[in-house]
């Protein structure tokens, strides 16, 4: 992972880490609530969104935010996973 996050206003330098730990306060801040889990139906109903997740639980809010990730999938070059993240960057936001 990157050292510092570059180019982002007012969090230039600032670890992905600490970013991550900021992001979190801020929308606990709001009454906001971060949940992980693979979403199995959502649809609105009544102005307000109803998920189900994988695990048998369900959420309702009035605003949805879809995040998916991210994973690299690097093509079979020798030696590029030993690098990837140091000497090869793919990222100029991270990595400056």
């Amino acid at each position: 992972p990157a050292a510092g996050v570059h180019t982002f206003l007012s969090r230039e330098g600032v670890s992905p880490r600490e970013l991550l730990r900021t992001g979190r306060a801020e929308v606990a801040a709001y009454g906001g609530e971060l949940r992980e889990g693979t979403v199995t139906d959502a649809h609105r109903e009544d102005g307000l969104f109803r998920v189900a997740l994988a695990d048998g639980s369900s959420a309702t809010a009035r605003r949805l935010l879809v995040t998916t990730g991210v994973t690299d999938e690097l093509p079979p070059v020798p030696g590029l996973a030993a690098l990837w993240g140091k000497d090869v960057l793919h990222c100029p936001y991270c990595h400056g």
